[in-house]
């Protein structure tokens, strides 16, 4: 029964922490992808698309975000039964493992979403940076996602589908280890969850987590806002290598603010959603 448990509250809990971020999602990729501050990055978006130009490309992730933190949650659940050995699909403190335990299931929870995720992501960047006027790279430019999806594969097929898929699985994948460490080492270990607590667990999980990844985030932006008909760079580290000569190592930090800041409402909202879901579902079904 926890099994679809944890997938419900997944779903519920990505959907609120998507409400609450996207914009600042947006702002981030932009800074990303044009390597300009935050503040020129607000006042390009506002000059030229109004502040409807901050949600572009969250209907894609609305209809999408949920089902990919639902896998996540569902996979971390399947995953700690796995590596604790005893049918649980939540942390067993008792043992002494147990960060040990949990960071392989994030691991390998990670690694699930991301193969989920990746393809969402990239249709997301395109959308958020189609109407960038200072993004002139000569690559297409969308402006819906089925424009989006239509593009990719018809250049690329199916894989298309993947550009940045390396940089995106250490961003999202490997760091989940560090965030699901960070959250379950915070949050309160009893059924009568304190509020504060939970929000401090989950905005601290994604902060800490976001803070460390940033240069990952900035070179799988650059990869899948590369012109497909010319592209600049070949692969994760090609790009990291030719940023880094062109730009300094400054240029792996942008949109640092914005994403670790953004981090911590986004995070917080996700699993205070997810904790509160798992605990009504279970006392309306006795698990």
């Amino acid at each position: 029964m926890i099994d679809w448990i944890n997938f419900i509250a997944g779903w519920l809990g990505g959907i609120a922490g998507l409400i609450i971020g996207h914009p600042m999602d947006t702002l981030k990729t932009r800074q990303q992808s044009t390597g300009h501050s935050l503040s020129t990055t607000i006042k390009e978006i506002y000059q030229h698309e109004g502040i409807r130009g901050c949600y572009k490309g969250f209907f894609v992730q609305y209809f999408t975000v949920g089902p990919a933190n639902a896998v996540f949650f569902f996979a971390y659940g399947e995953s700690l039964k796995v590596v604790q050995k005893n049918g649980s699909g939540r942390v067993d403190f008792n043992d002494t493992k147990w960060r040990m335990n949990v960071a392989l299931a994030g691991l390998l929870a990670g690694t699930v979403q991301v193969i989920v995720t990746s393809p969402i992501e990239f249709v997301k960047t395109l959308l958020q940076t189609g109407n960038s006027r200072s993004l002139k790279n000569g690559g297409p430019q969308y402006k819906t996602a089925i424009q989006a999806i239509r593009g990719i594969y018809r250049r690329g097929g199916l894989l298309g589908f993947y550009r940045g898929f390396i940089p995106t699985f250490w961003r999202d994948g490997a760091s989940s280890s560090i965030y699901l460490v960070v959250y379950e080492s915070l949050r309160p270990r009893n059924r009568e969850h304190a509020l504060t607590e939970l929000i401090t667990a989950g905005g601290m999980a994604g902060s800490a987590s976001w803070s460390l990844l940033v240069p990952f985030d900035v070179i799988k932006t650059r990869l899948q806002t590369d012109n497909p008909l010319n592209p600049q760079y070949t692969g994760m580290i090609d790009c990291a290598i030719k940023l880094s000569r062109r730009k300094g190592l400054k240029i792996f930090m942008k949109g640092f603010w914005v994403t670790t800041l953004r981090a911590f409402p986004v995070n917080a909202a996700l699993f205070l959603v997810y904790e509160f879901s798992v605990e009504l579902l279970q006392n309306i079904f006795h698990v």
